[in-house]
């Protein structure tokens, strides 16, 4: 029997929750550690992550990723306090609904946010890790940054940074989208693993209320008249369970 092909997994790691309404971090804590992708510690200010060495301790590993509340300016202070003390872990703060981008922090969202967009924004910096930079999510430092060089897909010599596909046997070259490219940019990353329909959505759209998996098969749709000899049976953008990956 076919196994299945490795999905993109960056193993458990711990997620610190700082918000002070309890049934928000439960319900957010059951859907994360549902997969036994994270181990989730919570706690309802940042003093008392602070007093219990949840973050910023010597004796305790840093967490793999912190999801905060902000509200106030301690809040933000204590963020940039953790990045001056050596923090590489991404941090997503949650804000007012007019709060301004927060210095510090990976993703800055305006709350009220739904369960599900906040569930694909922690996937889409799992996946970041994942694709060359494992060591940030794990509260290491960053792995080393990819190259923007020609990568080989099939026939093609793929140029991120130029947006385009070269097929030097043909003597053509296919140009590609903002949002083509970095779909084929973050399937290329994951090395024949199985990306999810989620990490892809938060990864190439960020985070956008009431963005839908239609608007990414849309995309995969029209990526594969581009690149695919035929495109009703694809060889390259292979759709998996779950997601999508790429052959390289």
């Amino acid at each position: 029997m076919t196994q299945p092909p490795p999905v993109l997994e960056l193993g458990p790691h711990r997620l610190l929750l700082i918000d002070p309404d309890p049934g928000f971090r439960g319900v957010l804590r059951d859907q994360l550690e549902q997969d036994s992708a994270w181990r989730v510690d919570e706690v309802a200010t940042i003093e008392a992550a602070h007093e219990l060495g949840m973050i910023g301790s010597a004796e305790r590993p840093p967490p793999g990723l912190v999801v905060v509340t902000v509200a106030g300016r301690s809040a933000r202070a204590a963020i940039a306090g953790w990045r001056r003390g050596g923090l590489a872990a991404p941090v997503v703060a949650l804000v007012a609904p007019s709060g301004r981008d927060v210095v510090g922090a990976s993703l800055t969202i305006p709350k009220p946010v739904r369960l599900a967009d906040l569930l694909a924004a922690i996937a889409a910096l799992r996946a970041d890790a994942g694709a060359g930079a494992a060591g940030a999510v794990n509260g290491g430092p960053p792995g080393p940054p990819e190259t923007a060089a020609a990568r080989q897909i099939g026939p093609y010599s793929f140029e991120p940074a130029a947006k385009r596909l070269i097929e030097r046997a043909r003597a053509r070259t296919i140009r590609l989208t903002e949002k083509e490219a970095a779909m084929l940019d973050l399937l290329w990353q994951a090395a024949g693993m199985v990306v999810p329909r989620a990490a892809l959505l938060a990864r190439v759209w960020g985070y956008q209320a009431g963005l839908s998996t239609h608007t990414l098969e849309t995309h995969v749709y029209r990526l594969r008249r581009k690149i695919e000899r035929d495109p009703a049976h694809a060889e390259l953008l292979i759709t998996e369970l779950g997601g999508y990956r790429l052959v390289r």
